[in-house]
């Protein structure tokens, strides 16, 4: 069967969360008989804009999705039909990731295509703290009456499978966990790993994101309240971390900034422990199931270790002040877990 799929989180040289449950979704689909095309709806061509807004106008006066308010949304619309039906004429499949763009799934129900949504998150919540409340909750609301134009949908966290089933969508459960190739190279840092008793911790997440961005301050506010209490070193990581230099100078901390693959493996070899904190947040963080199948216990507050609680290697710290004691009690390597089995995707549209 032929999948076309919508995605922004295509392969490239470094791996990061949304690329990883991109992959697995792949992987998935593929078990089960899928051939996948990707439709390129991120090029901006403004080649035609008549005819998108013509296309957009006809949906528009059929349907009347409540979503679409302006001339650029039935733009957008219409330029989502025209890319369908190129794609496939006589209507196909579509594996739906990135539902922020909330229009294809109107498209693709206008054209009779079946629909499988696959969320990694509430996208209208990613890093939505600094906007007004009223504006959070009309995404909210629009994201959640998107997604109920789906045959199916299906969540990476059971918070967020609940929330959309109290909303009146019938999402279902597909946890991450690592395509098969990532999950082979985890297993071989595994296998190299020999940490040092003071081995460096480290924090690792990109400063794009607001909410890891609020999680990493938290933790080297922590620091600086008792500089020299871990006695090791930490070393700060991902997107933009480096920004955080300026504002929290502390001897022991390296801002490493982006990390490429290469030193990251190393260091996952290395490491005495991954520390994460977040304030809030929507998904899951899938780098908690990553570190633990590499062996690297995780030191996580509740907050980022949602959906994770019980999995091995996964150690509760929501007091910050009680890092260093915790971190001496950590396990060198933690205890493998195999992964839970997720539902048939394909079979709930076919």
């Amino acid at each position: 069967m032929l999948i076309h799929r919508l995605t922004r989180c295509l392969p490239q040289a470094t791996r990061y969360g949304g690329r990883n449950r991109t992959d697995q979704i792949a992987g998935l689909l593929r078990r089960e008989g899928a051939t996948i095309a990707d439709i390129d709806f991120f090029t901006r061509d403004f080649s035609d804009r008549a005819g998108n807004f013509r296309a957009g106008f006809a949906v528009w006066r059929t349907l009347r999705p409540p979503f679409t308010r302006d001339f650029a949304s039935l733009w957008v619309l219409g330029r989502f039909v025209r890319l369908l039906r190129a794609a496939a004429p006589a209507g196909g499949v579509l594996a739906w990731e990135n539902t922020d763009d909330t229009l294809v799934g109107i498209a693709a129900r206008h054209l009779g295509w079946r629909v499988l949504a696959l969320p990694h998150n509430l996208n209208s919540l990613y890093n939505a703290s600094a906007r007004p409340l009223a504006a959070r909750l009309r995404g909210l609301s629009t994201e959640v009456a998107a997604l109920a134009t789906a045959d199916a949908v299906f969540t990476i966290s059971p918070d967020e499978k609940n929330f959309l089933r109290l909303a009146g969508v019938p999402a279902e459960l597909s946890p991450y966990h690592p395509a098969e190739d990532f999950a082979a190279e985890l297993g071989r840092i595994r296998e190299r790993r020999s940490p040092r008793t003071d081995a460096p911790i480290l924090i690792l997440g990109s400063a794009h994101n607001a909410h890891t961005l609020e999680g990493m301050s938290a933790q080297l506010r922590a620091l600086s309240s008792a500089p020299g209490n871990l006695r090791r070193r930490v070393i700060v990581g991902g997107d933009a971390t480096e920004i955080l230099a300026a504002e929290f100078p502390l001897p022991d901390v390296e801002f490493a900034g982006r990390i490429p693959a290469g030193r990251l493996d190393t260091l996952m070899s290395e490491i005495r422990a991954l520390w994460i904190v977040q304030t809030a947040g929507t998904g899951v963080v899938t780098r908690l199931r990553d570190f633990t199948l590499a062996g690297i216990p995780v030191v996580a507050n509740s907050v980022a270790a949602r959906s994770w609680e019980r999995t091995p290697g996964v150690f509760i710290l929501d007091r910050l002040a009680d890092l260093a004691a915790t971190v001496e009690t950590l396990p060198l390597v933690v205890p493998s877990q195999p992964p839970s089995p997720g539902p048939a995707l394909l079979a709930r549209i076919v």
